[in-house]
């Protein structure tokens, strides 16, 4: 080899050398750049059509207007199970925090026994340890495939300390359980969807990849966790993740970019 090539590979050696210990090392500033770049990817790329087999019920004010402020009584929301199963949803997700006691919650649960294609939201706390016995029916939507946890050891998953279930009535009624936690940016901007998080030696799905897995009909032991890697879903599909089970957020457009119903 001349010394041109020679040192035109060396040079490109060393930047790639140096763009690997950046990532692994995880600098702010390198990380608040790529960060920048990943949001001005989307406004290059602009709005892309959804699914339309996604709809958004929103409580909005519209809605506050016309049922009262919220919180609304567990009634109200169990009539909307029953209309949201009448309209033909194929799966419910609700994005509502079921946790404290209310005197219709009997009712509610009736709403999602009949709809039988609930998923219902868990929330992670990370300061407070529990002092209650962990559910049943928490542990059942625990991931019951994990590949090569050893490397936890390296690298250590989102970790929490409790959960805040629905309360009984409601919680024996449901499908499945995900949970709804979200964690932005040192910027305030969400870009990251968590897809694990372990409490007490249990790792627990989000809310979106439980109800994707259902929706395309796979067995909760073949959604198989690859430590610090990816999700696998059945035998094509993966998720990759970073160290951490994050997966970036693959933004269709700017809010109300799926279709949008309002309660």
């Amino acid at each position: 080899m001349s010394r041109k090539t020679k040192f035109n590979l060396f040079i490109g050696f060393s930047i790639t050398l140096l763009m690997a210990i950046f990532m692994f090392i995880e600098l702010p500033p390198m990380e608040t750049f790529e960060e920048k770049l990943y949001d001005y990817r989307f406004k290059i790329r602009g709005a892309i059509k959804p699914p339309e087999d996604i709809v958004i019920a929103a409580i909005d004010e519209k809605s506050l207007g016309r049922l009262g402020r919220w919180p609304w009584s567990r009634d109200k929301i169990a009539q909307l199970m029953k209309r949201l199963t009448e309209e033909g949803a194929e799966i419910i997700v609700v994005d509502i925090i079921l946790s404290e006691g209310e005197k219709n919650d009997r009712f509610l649960g009736q709403a999602i026994q009949k709809a039988g294609n609930v998923v219902l939201p868990v929330v992670f706390e990370f300061e407070k340890e529990s002092n209650v016995p962990d559910s049943e029916f928490l542990l059942n939507s625990a991931f019951r495939s994990v590949a090569h946890s050893e490397r936890f050891k390296q690298v250590s998953p989102i970790t929490a300390k409790r959960p805040l279930v629905p309360v009984p009535e409601i919680i024996r009624e449901t499908m499945a359980l995900g949970h709804i936690n979200m964690f932005p940016d040192r910027d305030g901007t969400l870009r990251w969807e968590a897809m694990a998080i372990e409490y007490n030696g249990y790792l627990f799905p989000s809310i979106d990849l439980q109800t994707s897995a259902i929706y395309l009909g796979i067995p909760h032991e073949k959604v198989i966790l690859n430590a610090t890697k990816g999700i696998q879903l059945g035998e094509k599909k993966i998720i990759p993740t970073d160290r951490h089970g994050r997966s970036l957020i693959n933004y269709y457009g700017p809010w109300q970019t799926f279709p949008y119903l309002s309660i």
